[in-house]
């Protein structure tokens, strides 16, 4: 469940960007709809971010939007997610959310991560959620490091919106 709190923080954030957060019921089934939750939607070429259920949304989901929204150019079926998961994490930083939180939203979230061994399949996926508290540091280190190096996030590891 998102709180009003991170929903103005969210909100706000969006806005300087140029998009819009909107916050509607999902009773017009030719609105755009998330593959993993319809409670939400997102109109790419639009900078819209529609929440049709607060109640089974968290701030992490439309962080995730977000990414798709601001942190790419490629449309939202054509993104590389994991480019992106770095700018997420900062993103939350910068906004002041509970990174705890995040993490927790985050746990069924597939991660490669290569310093793994490969002992549970052949292309080093994994549950965010399964990874102890060191190799989650580690690998969020490196995915923010790779958002700066694609100039998504800034030397003072600022999430940056590039559309």
């Amino acid at each position: 469940m998102i709180t009003k709190s991170e929903i103005n923080k969210l909100k706000r954030k969006i806005e300087s960007w140029g998009g819009e957060l909107i916050i509607q019921e999902r009773n017009n089934f030719h609105l755009p709809c998330a593959p993993f939750n319809s409670n939400l939607g997102l109109n790419f070429r639009g900078k819209k971010i529609y929440i049709y259920n607060l109640d089974k949304v968290s701030f992490g989901d439309v962080i995730h939007e977000m990414g798709h929204c601001f942190a790419t150019k490629s449309l939202p079926n054509k993104s590389e997610e994991w480019n992106f998961f770095g700018w997420e994490y900062a993103l939350v930083k910068n906004l002041r959310l509970s990174i705890k939180k995040w993490i927790e939203n985050n746990s069924a979230y597939m991660v490669q991560y290569k310093y793994l061994p490969n002992i549970l399949n052949s292309k080093n996926l994994f549950d965010f959620g399964d990874l102890n508290k060191n190799i989650r540091s580690s690998l969020l280190k490196e995915r923010v490091a790779y958002a700066k190096k694609i100039k998504i996030v800034n030397k003072n590891n600022e999430a940056i919106a590039i559309r």
